[in-house]
Parts: structure tokens; C-alpha cells; sequence
């Protein structure tokens, strides 16, 4: 009587045993990667000034811990070519690969070069001329070398955690191999107290003056000298997405992996990277501006008047309009489960300029059918079970019929 009990409880465990085994686990646990796409093999890439390897048939991949300090920036070299610097987008989730697309320039022949000579009183600020990332401060200084038949500079900022930033128009282009120094010196900012109930804040830091930024949809306000402050109340739903939109630059959009406690404030950063200049004509017939709607509601439709414009994409709409035209009078944006938009329109823009409009739109309350969630319970309660287990089950039972015959 025991030996078809002990075959029996042989082949379940040997059907338990198995499943497990051939469960699917996502590589590296809580490590994600930037994977870093160049045309230029032998290139080598920097994260933070830590040379990370160098590009072969293409790419290199660089595994980041998702819980590890952020890396800020990464910098890609190679003979011949000029240097690329850029600021890294939010670091990859566990399993999750970030691509990194670098195109490297290549360098003129016999170009002469000046040197502007950034020098700082705060290690690791960040360094932009006319929004472009230039570099970082190191042992109190950067030199940023530039052609001097190339495009001048007109404006710098530069920006580092718990001070104000330092924004100012860079006095001349250098001569070929000239050094033109441009001292700054960074303020300690006060840390504001947020008033009212339990709350923290979020400084936001952009390069882009006037850039939008909203939170999980929701406006926070603009970035003025640099930055954005906005507090949220710690005991709220915590906010999952930064997004930053401007004129003439591509949409930045990063997940919050860190939230403010009361008093605290978490700083974060944004990079807008500018948008490629167009290769459409303008249509025949007279000078144009336009508008950039912006909204949280994506392929949401939008109008002027009753003139449908176009979908929401990336968070924004680019609307061309005639100056000469009859200027329009309102407009709005209306998608399915949202409370429609309306707004007027109190500006028209100039030949080539372009007036940026925000939209807000708040979702309706909405009845969940019961019918549907025992339907989306049901789905995704199954598993399906592994081929080695249910052989293993039926071994068992094979097992259990052919003792119980024997006897």
C-alpha cells in the first residue's frame, strides 16, 4: 500500500520541482543598461568622467544599478571627430535598456581655435552656452574650445545643486588661441520652506528659459533663471513623470524615482535637446507664425475656432498661422474621457515667432463594470505551467497506475 503513496508523492514533487525551474527571471535583477548606439568604432564613452569602455560594431552597453547613485552625464570621444557631451535621460529599471543615439562630427581640417575657460567656486557644475551642455567643473574650472570662424556664443548658465544658477551674456569670441575667462561664482540658494500642511518640494533645473513643466500632467509653472520650485504635499499620490516641453526643442519626458519627505526638497534635471531645423517649405502665399500647444492629454485633437489643427504628439501640437490671416479668436482641446479645454486667443504671433499655449486637461470620473473586472481578473490569474512539469505529473501518476496494477 505504501509504495504506489510514495511514487505518487515522487512524481508531484518532481512536477513542483521543475516549474520553478523553468520560470523566466529578467537579467541582472535590479541592474538596468544604457546602451550607447555610435557609427564610429574605437570611440570611447564616459559616464561622469568614469571611462566606461569603448564602442565596437556599433555600440557599447553599460549596466547601471537601478538603485545606485544616477549617473548625470556621458561624453563620447574619438580621433578626428569632435567631442560629443550630452546629459543622460532617467536612469533604467531593473532589466530595462535606455539607447543612447551619438553621431559624431567630424572635425574640420586646419580650422583655428579659440578657448573659453569657464572658472567656478562649486565642483560639478554644469556648464550650458545658448542651451548646449558643455561640460562639467573640475578642480574650480572647464575649457570649452570653440572655432572662431564658427558661430559665436551669445549666453551662458550654469547650474549645481543647492545653489542658484548664474546666467549671463558671454562677452566676446575669442581670437584663434586665445583664452577668454569667464568667472562665476555660484550663490547658496535659501532652502524655502513650503507653506502649509506636510509638504516637500521638487527643484527642477532646465537650461531652456520659458520651458514648460508639468508633473504626471499637472503645470507646475515655467523655468525662470534655470529652475522651477514646486511643492507637493507628502501625504499625496506621489508623482510618477517629469515632463519639460518647449518651442524649437524636443519634448523631455523621465520618470520620479525619488519623492521629497516634509521639508525636504529633491532636486531634478532636465535636458532639452533642440529640435532639428525644418526641411518643410512654407506654404506660397505670405509670411507665417505659429502656435505650440502644449497638453497633458496625448492625441487629444485640437481646434482653432471650430478649424480642426491637428493631434496631440509628444505632448505638444505645432500650429502654423498667416500673420496677414484673420487672426483666430478661440481654441480648444477635446479628447474621450477628459473635460474638454477651452481657451481664447489674446496673441498673434509675428513673421517667424512663435506663442506657446498650455492645456491642462482633467480626467472625468469614471464606473468601473464589474463584469469587466472579473473578466481582466480571471485573464491574468492564469499561468501557463512549463511542458518538464506536466511530464513530471503524469510520470506520477503513470507511476501511482502501474504499482496499483501489480497489486
Amino acid at each position: 500500500m505504501r509504495t504506489p503513496l510514495y511514487l505518487l508523492c515522487i512524481g508531484l514533487i518532481l512536477a513542483c520541482c521543475a516549474y520553478p525551474a523553468l520560470a523566466t527571471t529578467p537579467i541582472g535583477g535590479s541592474v538596468g543598461a544604457f546602451n550607447v548606439k555610435c557609427p564610429v568604432d574605437g570611440a570611447t564613452v564616459w559616464f561622469d568622467g568614469e571611462e566606461k569602455g569603448k564602442i565596437s560594431n556599433g555600440m557599447l552597453m553599460v549596466p547601471v544599478y537601478a538603485t545606485g547613485t544616477p549617473y548625470q552625464t556621458y561624453r563620447v570621444e574619438a580621433d578626428g571627430y569632435e567631442p560629443y557631451l550630452s546629459m543622460l535621460p532617467a536612469s533604467p529599471s531593473g532589466g530595462q535598456i535606455v539607447d543612447l543615439e551619438v553621431s559624431l562630427v567630424k572635425s574640420p581640417i586646419g580650422g583655428q581655435t579659440g578657448t573659453y575657460r569657464f572658472t567656478c567656486n562649486v565642483q560639478g557644475a554644469y556648464v550650458f552656452m545658448d542651451g548646449s551642455f558643455q561640460g562639467v567643473i573640475e578642480d574650480g574650472a572647464l575649457s570649452v574650445p570653440v572655432y572662431t570662424t564658427g558661430t559665436p556664443f551669445k549666453r551662458y548658465s550654469v547650474q549645481a545643486s543647492g545653489y542658484l544658477s548664474a546666467n549671463g551674456a558671454i562677452p566676446r569670441a575669442p581670437s584663434p588661441n586665445e583664452i577668454v575667462t569667464i568667472p562665476v561664482n555660484l550663490v547658496p540658494r535659501e532652502t524655502p520652506t513650503p507653506i502649509g500642511g506636510d509638504r516637500g518640494a521638487f527643484l527642477i533645473y532646465c537650461q531652456v528659459e520659458g520651458a514648460m513643466v508639468s508633473l504626471d500632467g499637472d503645470s507646475v509653472g515655467t523655468i525662470q533663471n534655470g529652475e522651477v520650485f514646486a511643492p507637493v504635499y507628502v501625504t499625496g499620490t506621489p508623482y510618477r513623470t517629469l515632463k519639460v516641453t518647449a518651442s524649437g526643442y524636443e519634448p523631455y519626458s523621465a520618470s520620479i524615482t525619488q519623492y521629497p519627505g516634509k521639508g525636504e526638497i529633491v532636486h531634478l534635471y532636465a535636458f532639452l535637446e533642440s529640435l532639428p531645423p525644418a526641411t518643410t517649405a512654407a506654404p506660397i502665399g505670405g509670411d507665417m507664425g505659429a502656435y505650440l500647444v502644449h497638453s497633458n492629454a496625448e492625441g487629444a485633437s485640437v481646434y482653432f475656432d471650430s478649424d480642426l489643427k491637428g493631434q496631440i504628439a509628444n505632448g505638444v501640437l505645432n500650429v502654423p498661422v498667416y500673420v496677414t490671416g484673420t487672426p483666430y479668436r478661440t481654441w480648444s482641446v477635446v479628447k474621450s474621457g477628459y473635460a474638454t479645454f477651452n481657451g481664447t486667443i489674446s496673441t498673434y504671433p509675428a513673421k517667424g515667432e512663435t506663442i506657446d499655449l498650455q492645456a491642462t486637461l482633467t480626467l472625468l470620473p469614471t464606473t468601473a463594470s464589474t463584469t469587466a473586472t472579473t473578466t481582466a481578473a480571471t485573464t491574468t490569474a492564469k499561468s501557463p505551467l512549463s511542458a518538464v512539469g506536466i511530464a513530471g505529473a503524469l510520470a506520477g501518476l503513470a507511476l501511482f497506475g502501474m504499482a496499483a496494477r501489480r497489486r
